[in-house]
C-alpha cells in the first residue's frame, strides 16, 4: 500500500502539517520518497500515527509519546519502561483534575455571587482581584 501524504491524514485523522510536525519531531520516521520527492506512506505509518494520535487524545505530552515510540514493541519487550510513562501520566492527569475542580468551585461561586448581588458584576470584582476567591487555583 503506497499513501500520499493527503491519505495518510485522511485515514487516520490528521493534517498534513501536523504529520510533517510529527516528522519533524522525530514521532513519525522520515517517509520513504519517489523519484519526484513526494512522500509515500505506508500500514507502518498508519499504525505510527494512529498511536500518536490515540496517545494525544488521551492527554499523553509530545514527550511522552516520544519515549513511548523509542521503545522496541516487540512482544517481548519488557513493560516497565511503559508502565513508568502511564504512572506519571496518570499522576498528572490526577493532579488536573484537582486543580480543574478547584477552579470549578470557584466559577460556580462567582455565577452564584453574582447571582446574589445588584451592585458591580460579582464576576468582573473576582477577575479583578484574587482576594474573592476561596481557593488557590492558581
Amino acid at each position: 500500500m503506497r499513501l500520499s501524504i493527503g491519505d495518510l491524514g485522511r485515514r487516520t485523522g490528521a493534517t498534513v502539517q501536523t504529520i510533517r510536525y510529527y516528522e519533524k519531531l522525530g514521532l513519525m520516521p522520515p517517509p520513504f520518497r519517489t523519484p519526484a520527492n513526494q512522500r509515500v506512506y505506508d500500514e507502518a505509518d498508519i499504525q505510527r500515527m494512529t498511536f500518536i494520535r490515540h496517545g494525544r487524545a488521551l492527554g499523553f505530552s509530545l514527550q511522552d509519546l516520544a519515549e513511548l515510540v523509542a521503545l522496541d514493541m516487540t512482544a517481548d519487550t519488557e513493560c516497565t519502561p511503559a508502565h513508568k510513562t502511564l504512572r506519571k501520566h496518570i499522576k498528572y492527569v490526577r493532579q488536573n483534575i484537582e486543580r480543574l475542580s478547584l477552579i470549578l468551585q470557584e466559577l460556580e461561586r462567582m455565577k452564584t455571587g453574582c447571582e446574589l448581588r445588584s451592585e458591580k458584576c460579582y464576576v468582573m470584582q473576582s477577575l479583578e482581584s484574587h482576594a474573592y476567591c476561596i481557593s488557590e487555583h492558581l
